[in-house]
C-alpha cells in the first residue's frame, strides 16, 4: 500500500503564509505614509458655554468734600490767614486821640479814638488797654476795668477809626479814698494799648479838658473804666 504524500499541502500552506505577510507589509507602508502627513488642527479656545457675559458694575463717585470755612467768634480779633486778608492793627498802624472830654460829679468822660494812619487795611476789635500815668511814666492806680461786652471784629481801611468810651473817677483823690500819704499824683497822660498791639500809645491828659487831674498811686485803686471799640 502506497503512503500518501503530504508535501504539496505544506507547500500550499507556506505559499498562503507568504502571501499574507506580503499583504501586511504593503498595508503597513500605507499606514506610515498616511500618518506622516501634517494634520490641520483647529485653533484652541474655550467652549462657547464657558464665556461669561456678565459686566462689572463700577461704584458711583460720591460728592467732592468741601473745606469748612472758619468763622471768627464774636469779641475776638481774627488772625491773618493768607496774604490777601487784612491782619490785625499794629500799634504803628494807629493814632490815638481823645474827643468830647467833659467832667461832672467827680468823673471825667471822653471818647478814645483809634485811627488807622497806615497805607493798608487792618482789623481791630474788643477792648483797648487804658491806664493813666504821671510825668515820669509811672502808672497811677489800676488799669481800666472793662464795661460791657466785646462787639466783634472791626476792619479799618486807611483813614477810618474805631471809638471807645473811657471814664475816670476822681472820688479817691477828692473824697479821701487814697489813704496812704504821698499817694496822690498828677495825671500827665493816658497810656493806651490797642487790642492787637504790643506797644503803647500816649495821649496828653490836658486833651481831656478834665477839671480834676489827680489820681491815687495805689495799684488796688480802680478809678477807670473802658468800653469795647465800635464804629
Amino acid at each position: 500500500m502506497k503512503r500518501r504524500s503530504t508535501r504539496p499541502q505544506w507547500n500550499v500552506a507556506a505559499g498562503s503564509l507568504a502571501a499574507a505577510l506580503s499583504l501586511a507589509a504593503t498595508c503597513g507602508c500605507a499606514t506610515r505614509a498616511t500618518s506622516s502627513s501634517p494634520a490641520r488642527l483647529a485653533p484652541a479656545g474655550p467652549p462657547a458655554s464657558s464665556v461669561s457675559t456678565s459686566t462689572k458694575t463700577l461704584p458711583t463717585p460720591g460728592p467732592t468734600p468741601t473745606a469748612a470755612v472758619p468763622v471768627p467768634r464774636p469779641g475776638t480779633t481774627p488772625t491773618r490767614a493768607s496774604g490777601t486778608e487784612p491782619g490785625g492793627c499794629r500799634t504803628s498802624d494807629l493814632r490815638a486821640t481823645v474827643e468830647n472830654g467833659n467832667g461832672a460829679m467827680y468823673h471825667t468822660g471822653m471818647d478814645l479814638v483809634l485811627t488807622n494812619v497806615s497805607a493798608r487795611s487792618c482789623v481791630t476789635g474788643g477792648f483797648p488797654g487804658v491806664s493813666v500815668v504821671d510825668g515820669t511814666g509811672r502808672q497811677i492806680g489800676a488799669a481800666a476795668d472793662r464795661v460791657g461786652s466785646a462787639l466783634g471784629a472791626i476792619m479799618l481801611s486807611p483813614g477810618q477809626h474805631a471809638t471807645s468810651t473811657v471814664v475816670i473817677a476822681h472820688t479817691a483823690a477828692v473824697m479821701g479814698g487814697c489813704r496812704q500819704p504821698g499817694q496822690l499824683a498828677a495825671i500827665a497822660a493816658l497810656r493806651i494799648y490797642p487790642p492787637a498791639g504790643l506797644a503803647a500809645l500816649t495821649v496828653p491828659y490836658a486833651d481831656t479838658h478834665a477839671v480834676h487831674n489827680e489820681g491815687c498811686m495805689d495799684p488796688t485803686q480802680h478809678d477807670l473804666t473802658v468800653t469795647a471799640l465800635t464804629r
